[in-house]
């Protein structure tokens, strides 16, 4: 009987040895897995990480936990300036971070040469960006009663421009160099709404709602005037006035632009061929301005009274915010090196040719994130363009594709888990992830919305494609389904949700930008064949939508006024409305449904907080530091963890606390 017994024994080990073997080594990698991740969050917020924590992917070297809205380049350092109110200096030959200054504002001023930070207690302190650590030169106080609504310095000279909220008509001057005040100019406008360009000596352009003035920034008096009826500017609005060279200006608009004499004040209309008004527009040296749009750079200059203009490219493409620039000798010829800050909060650095030298293409920056419909595998797109799909619970990498040419804005599997969507700014793709083979390849509308979806569980993808329309096609044979008109509705650009399944509508369901609509699947007579139908209920409340729950027809909604935020969940086959107001946040929040429909979880500054649907507070945990911003917010399907993507490029793996 014993040795039946331990014959018993040894043959159950046998089969189950491996298994046991490999239990072990996920558990002992899950184990490092967290402890890696718990020292990340350490260095990273400098508090110790919540319970809930369990993995940390991608990579937040060179990047901000929120846009970086001005770049100093020198030979030996990038000095980045964030809206996590941070300043942080990264080393140009490995891109390591060399120093970080938290809670303060920072500005670059004087072409790179200066930085100027404002804390709290608004004190000024002027660092000199060659020396690393920075070395400061002098500090003063620019302390009032009153809060500062907004500050900003001259990118040519070394002025700033400070804003207070009870003077809101009036722009104080300071000068960085002595450390005092220069000048108040005041307007019959809001002066934050007035744009302001810089001379190298000193004077500036206003640039107001009907005029423009020519002002001597240490007197404050107007040298001159200009007025044109009509006015160039009529019903828009001007963002920019850089300097080109001698007496031009050039004044770029929401869709009008111009290049204006200040002496003669001579003007004529210019053609930027900028698809729609550009994110970024700064002067450069040797009197030209760099614009960019919708990852497009051009350099604009002068010659002959002719406005020309150079296209520079970038590899990969990305959306430039801002932009430093740095020339340099070398064998008798010039180069030019360009730091740039893109995407939710990355900084990167160019070369000659437009090539990224840092960060390396390899960095995972995570970009979009997408859990499979058993939960069993997460998907994560990189600002590189790769996918990388991993293994939930043992959080092992599975599969590393490169996807696309640039940064991956959505990836989502589909309903058998086999294939896998990924879009990019200019295509949409679908993949057979474990062979890594595309199956299709469709060119994107060129939104940043999510145009695309397997959600049908039926082996087609639905697409927005461009000159095309709506398609449905048949993934693993690549043929075309089916078409809609070429005009039909798309989902429009500030929803962060595309289309979705309805089983119970038995159609596509998504969000305009003047609606909600419907797509459906039309079988018509034998020569005609299907087609795609959509039918539009017009609804501007719809504008800020975060996510859809199809399970109980509800849209989770964003309401922004006066500076806070709330969220209103709708019930698009009934109209009934919920609103769950939040913290005031100053912006609009990542958030989205529990699977369930019965829970809201929602990024609140440095949290993360779970509702009810009634409104009910339930957990509130900080994962962050503050003025984090968080791109999504993703529960996994069975409600059991929660994925956020965070703007410095990593993506915060938790267990749902409430769950």
């Amino acid at each position: 009987m014993l040795f039946v017994t331990i014959a018993a024994m040894t043959i159950f080990v046998a089969l189950n040895g491996r298994q046991w073997h490999q239990d072990y080594l996920d558990w002992t990698a899950t184990r490092a897995i967290r402890v890696r991740a718990e020292r990340i969050f350490r260095e990273e917020t400098g508090k110790q990480p919540p319970p809930e924590l369990v993995h940390i992917l991608g990579s937040g070297d060179l990047s901000h936990w929120a846009r970086v809205y001005d770049i100093a380049l020198t030979a030996d350092q990038i000095v980045s300036c964030g809206l996590d109110k941070a300043v942080r200096c990264w080393s140009t030959e490995t891109g390591e971070s060399l120093q970080v200054m938290s809670n303060v504002d920072g500005h670059i001023a004087a072409n790179s040469s200066l930085l100027v930070t404002i804390d709290d207690g608004q004190q000024v302190r002027v660092y000199d960006t060659a020396t690393s650590p920075l070395k400061l030169l002098r500090q003063f106080s620019i302390a009032a009663e009153s809060p500062i609504h907004k500050a900003f310095s001259s990118s040519l000279t070394s002025v700033l421009v400070v804003i207070y909220d009870d003077q809101p008509n009036d722009m104080q001057l300071f000068d960085l160099g002595s450390g005092t005040h220069m000048s108040t100019l005041n307007f019959v406008q809001e002066a934050k709404e007035v744009i302001v360009g810089f001379r190298e000596d000193g004077c500036l352009l206003a640039v107001c709602k009907d005029e423009f003035l020519l002002i001597d920034s240490e007197s404050g008096d107007i040298v001159s005037q200009w007025k044109h009826d009509p006015w160039p500017f009529d019903h828009q609005a001007a963002y920019h006035a850089i300097r080109l060279q001698d007496a031009l200006w050039l004044i770029v608009g929401a869709s009008t632009s111009l290049v204006w004499n200040e002496e003669t004040q001579d003007w004529k209309e210019v053609q930027l061929n900028m698809g729609g008004t550009p994110d970024l527009v700064i002067p450069g040296r040797s009197k030209e301005a760099w614009i960019a749009n919708a990852g497009v750079m051009m350099r604009f200059t002068m010659g002959e009274a002719k406005l020309s203009q150079t296209i520079v490219r970038t590899t990969p493409v990305m959306p430039v915010r801002c932009m430093a620039l740095r020339r340099y000798s070398g064998g008798g010829q010039i180069f030019t090196q360009r730091a740039i800050g893109y995407g939710p909060g990355q900084i990167g650095l160019l070369d000659e040719y437009g090539r990224l030298r840092l960060p390396n293409i390899a960095t995972d920056h995570i970009t979009a994130v997408g859990w499979s419909y058993e939960g069993d595998l997460l998907a994560a797109g990189t600002s590189g363009g790769e996918v990388i799909v991993i293994s939930t619970g043992s959080w092992l990498e599975l599969q590393r594709f490169h996807a696309h040419g640039g940064s991956v804005e959505y990836v989502e599997f589909s309903p058998d888990s086999k294939a896998l969507l990924s879009e990019e700014k200019h295509e949409i793709a679908v993949f057979d992830w474990r062979s890594a083979k595309p199956l299709v390849r469709k060119p994107h509308q060129g939104s940043s919305s999510q145009n695309a979806t397997l959600s049908s569980a039926d082996g087609r993808l639905l697409a927005f494609v461009l000159n095309e329309g709506w398609t449905l096609t048949d993934y693993a044979s690549n043929t075309l389904v089916a078409k809609s008109e070429r005009r039909a509705p798309r989902t429009q650009p500030f929803s962060s949700q595309g289309p979705v399944w309805s089983e119970s509508e038995g159609c596509f369901v998504f969000v305009t930008k003047d609606g909600f609509c419907r797509l459906k699947l039309v079988e018509q007579d034998s020569v005609m064949g299907p087609s795609l139908e959509t039918k539009e209920t017009p609804d501007e409340n719809l504008r800020y939508l975060r996510d859809l729950s199809v399970r109980d027809h509800h849209a989770l909604l964003i309401e922004y006024e006066d500076g806070n935020s709330r969220l209103k969940i709708w019930n698009w086959r009934t109209s009934e409305e919920k609103r769950v107001e939040l913290d005031p946040t100053g912006g609009l929040p990542s958030a989205a449904f529990a699977p369930s429909g019965r829970q809201v979880g929602a990024v609140l500054d440095s949290n993360l907080v779970l509702y009810s649907d009634a409104g009910e507070e339930l957990s509130r945990c900080q994962i962050g530091p503050s003025q984090m911003i968080a791109s999504a917010i993703e529960f996994s399907p069975d409600g059991r963890y929660i994925a956020i993507v965070n703007g410095n490029g990593t993506c915060y793996l938790l267990k749902n606390p409430v769950r």
